[in-house]
């Protein structure tokens, strides 16, 4: 298993702590570690976040494991029985709040995105989460289906049907909370082997495919929604399309939510990224339109968040 290089503050998870612990690089430590990422719903209720007056409660006494809301507790369990003993977790990794020491460090840890989820050796994905209350370990229902087998004597074959339990086939994320929200489009995208937990599956992605645990294969539609392209210059309209879509608690985080994505693909191209628009497709980048439905019309938010040219400057799905 790979070690890359660990995040400016990850949860140390070793079962033989009498709590799992924030550490940061600035202690004695290797800096080159496997860990792994929780990406998840915080929902409403996202009470135990690390800020600057308990920073160095949680570094030295750690955090109750009772405590913590029920989905950073199933990701300490998954990281615990894969033996990799970092977690990196938002809200605890990352200082919360509106005071400036706060403020600067969101601003330099989110503009890292593209390392943290990027580094990771695993991504647990919580996909059926609506909120960090939600626990994502539990006994997916099974249902049982008729599998055609032949018995038979000599030349004659009688057709038979052997029944067998299996998990629920693969269910339509986008039906989930998951994947209606901004931030997590950037931390599938960027996340290179995940374990994808929904309702009826747990699911294991990496380079080569998504394989369910009832052993099959799938086939299917990107996790991050981004359609298949053609041309390299049709991959960030693709983006911008499918991220305009979702939602965000803060209209302030429009671009900082998709930053990890936009410095991958600009460094990997060599483009200088605006506004969010890749200069090299400038002028085709601003011909975008608005999108209407039933559901949800597109507005200017209430502060001045990019240039009116740019699509950020607006609140709702987009096209091109």
């Amino acid at each position: 298993m790979d070690a890359p290089r660990l995040p400016t503050r990850v949860i140390d998870v070793d079962p033989s702590l009498p709590n799992p612990r924030l550490v940061t690089k600035h202690e004695e430590r290797d800096d080159w570690e496997p860990y792994t990422a929780l990406s998840y719903c915080w929902g409403k209720s996202q009470a135990t976040m690390t800020m600057p007056d308990n920073l160095s409660r949680h570094t030295t006494d750690g955090f109750q494991f009772s405590a913590l809301p029920r989905a950073i507790q199933d990701a300490i369990t998954v990281a615990r029985g894969l033996s990799i003993r970092y977690l990196w977790v938002d809200a605890l990794c990352i200082l919360q709040g509106s005071s400036p020491e706060a403020t600067a460090d969101w601003l330099a840890e989110s503009s890292m995105m593209s390392d943290i989820y990027g580094g990771a050796t695993l991504v647990i994905i919580a996909g059926d989460s609506q909120d960090c209350n939600m626990p994502f370990l539990y006994q997916r229902e099974l249902v049982t289906t008729s599998r055609p087998s032949r018995d038979g004597v000599l030349d004659r074959e009688i057709p038979s049907a052997h029944r067998t339990t299996v998990p629920k086939g693969y269910v339509d994320l986008k039906a989930n909370t998951w994947p209606t929200r901004a931030w997590t489009l950037q931390e599938s995208a960027l996340s290179r082997r995940a374990l994808i937990y929904t309702k009826d599956q747990v699911y294991w992605r990496c380079a080569f495919g998504l394989v369910g645990y009832d052993a099959y294969l799938h086939v299917l539609p990107r996790i991050d929604s981004l359609p298949p392209v053609v041309h390299e210059r049709d991959y960030w309209p693709s983006v911008v399309t499918e991220y305009s879509t979702r939602f965000m608690t803060n209209p302030a985080d429009k671009l900082p939510a998709l930053a990890g994505l936009a410095r991958l693909h600009c460094e990997s191209n060599d483009v200088t990224y605006a506004a969010g628009l890749c200069l090299d497709t400038f002028h085709s980048g601003l011909l975008w339109r608005t999108e209407y439905s039933e559901k949800r019309h597109p507005s200017r938010p209430s502060h001045w968040r990019a240039p009116s040219w740019s699509w950020v400057s607006i609140d709702g799905p987009v096209d091109y």
